[in-house]
């Protein structure tokens, strides 16, 4: 297990409905290394989080995006699943989640070609804004904020 304590605890909600409850590539395996199995309680509404999750990417995926910018990642394994379609990913989130998800991914994923940046910091904060801007490609840019809807 990886989880310190320190994580966000609404960071692990939608990655727990998305591995006990649907199909989502990925979902599973990366809860089985953040958590005991004992803590997975669903909220009861994996619909919610799994629409959310497909429709995301089914948008990014028909609109072509080059570059995706995910505010409040949490733990969702969008970029891993995404993988090489897109050429820049970046995800922003809390600091404790981050570092936590990107030590995982990496990890986990080590031998997978990973677009991604992370970026740490609350997204209402300019600093945070600047860090970003000097991330993106001049091209257009798919930008979803799943973790804020939970």
């Amino acid at each position: 297990m990886i989880n310190n304590g320190k994580i966000e605890k609404t960071a692990f909600l939608p990655l727990i409905d998305l591995a006990v409850d649907t199909d989502v590539p990925n979902a599973t395996l990366l809860l089985e290394r953040l958590i005991n199995k004992k803590k997975w309680k669903t909220s009861g509404n994996a619909y919610l989080a799994e629409s959310r999750y497909k429709g995301s990417e089914a948008i990014i995926k028909l609109n072509k995006y080059k570059q995706v910018l995910e505010l409040g990642s949490g733990f969702t394994p969008h970029a891993i699943n995404l993988g090489k379609a897109i050429e820049k990913y970046i995800e922003v989130d809390y600091s404790s989640n981050l570092v936590i998800k990107e030590k995982l991914i990496n990890k986990i994923f080590k031998d997978k070609n990973n677009n991604t940046s992370y970026i740490a910091g609350d997204i209402f904060k300019n600093s945070v804004w600047r860090k970003i801007s000097r991330k993106l490609l001049k091209e257009p840019i798919g930008i979803f904020a799943e973790g804020f809807m939970q």
